[in-house]
C-alpha cells in the first residue's frame, strides 16, 4: 500500500514539475512536435484566396480566366459542377474566380441567416 502511494506521489509530483513534456517522446520528436502558429483573419483569407486562385488556374485548360462546367467536371470540382447554374449568374457558360467568389459569398451570408437548403 505504501508502495502504490509512493509511486502515485512521485508521478504526480513529475507530471506538475513538467506539465509539457511528455517522458516516453524523444527530445528530438519533443522539439519537432512545436506546432505552427494558428492563421487567423486577414492572413488566412489571404491564403484561401491564393490556394482557390491556383487550383483555379489548374482547371482553366485554355488559360482565359474562365471554366466551362467540362473543365470543372475534368478537374474534380464537384461543387462548381453542381451549383454552376447559380454561379453563372451572368448566363455566359461559364465561370470566373469573381464568380466564384460572389457564390460562396452569397452562400456564406445564407447559412448566417439559417436560410441555406
Amino acid at each position: 500500500m505504501k508502495t502504490c502511494i509512493l509511486l502515485t506521489a512521485l508521478f504526480a509530483a513529475g507530471a506538475c514539475a513538467q506539465p509539457t513534456q511528455d517522458p516516453w517522446l524523444p527530445p528530438a520528436a519533443r522539439a519537432a512536435a512545436t506546432p505552427e502558429p494558428e492563421t487567423r483573419g486577414a492572413a488566412l483569407q489571404a491564403q484561401v484566396l491564393a490556394k482557390l486562385q491556383a487550383q483555379f488556374q489548374r482547371a482553366d485548360s485554355t488559360g482565359r480566366g474562365a471554366l466551362t462546367i467540362e473543365e470543372a467536371r475534368r478537374a474534380g470540382w464537384a461543387f462548381a459542377v453542381q451549383n454552376f447554374a447559380e454561379i453563372d449568374t451572368a448566363g455566359r457558360g461559364e465561370i470566373r474566380l469573381a464568380d466564384l467568389g460572389g457564390f460562396v459569398t452569397r452562400r456564406a451570408a445564407m447559412v448566417a441567416s439559417g436560410a441555406a437548403r
